[in-house]
């Protein structure tokens, strides 16, 4: 089975549908809904991708995946946890839009990511397939490991770390909220 994409321009209007595949050999602009699950303990859950995916045993969202045609960004949000935590988070927040670039075509949108935000302190069941893991890192840990070693994480991830986790203060949004 394909999964099928909208194909959207840089208003986020859908153009056309097409395989995910056709989708990246034509490096068209596609949608990512992401979540950023953070604890209890205000630490954030952040996912090591698979050895199999693209940056592989990177760390990146604590869930993320495309938006399937027909989909809406929360519904791709809510499907994502479930498939790879094996979480439900009934009252996600929506926090941030971030377009990410390719390398190869910098001018170019390649992917219009919609960032969500939520709360649960596990346990977690891991989708294997596309995560080697999981960690829970408080915001001190994450911003130094981040400057120190940013090849331990996603590309993608560093933006929404800088574009949505920094500048929206997620932390302290998220502290508030659950004091």
């Amino acid at each position: 089975m394909h999964e099928l994409l909208d194909i959207i321009d840089e208003n986020d209007n859908v153009i056309c549908t097409m395989t995910r595949e056709e989708a990246y050999k034509i490096n068209a602009t596609v949608r990512i809904s992401g979540v950023l699950v953070f604890t209890t303990s205000n630490k954030i859950i952040l996912q090591q991708r698979s050895k199999n995916k693209t940056y592989p045993l990177c760390f990146d969202y604590s869930a993320a995946g495309h938006v399937l045609s027909g989909q809406n960004y929360k519904q791709a949000a809510i499907e994502e946890l479930k498939e790879e935590l094996g979480i439900v988070i009934d009252n996600l927040v929506h926090v941030g839009i971030v377009k990410t670039y390719n390398i190869r075509k910098s001018n170019k949108p390649r992917k219009l990511h919609h960032v969500f935000m939520g709360i649960h302190n596990g346990p977690f069941n891991i989708f294997e397939k596309e995560l080697s893991g999981v960690i829970e890192v408080g915001e001190e840990e994450l911003h130094n490991t981040i400057n120190k070693k940013p090849d331990l994480f996603t590309p993608n991830f560093i933006q929404i770390y800088n574009e949505v986790i920094i500048k929206g203060n997620l932390f302290r949004i998220n502290k508030n909220i659950i004091s």
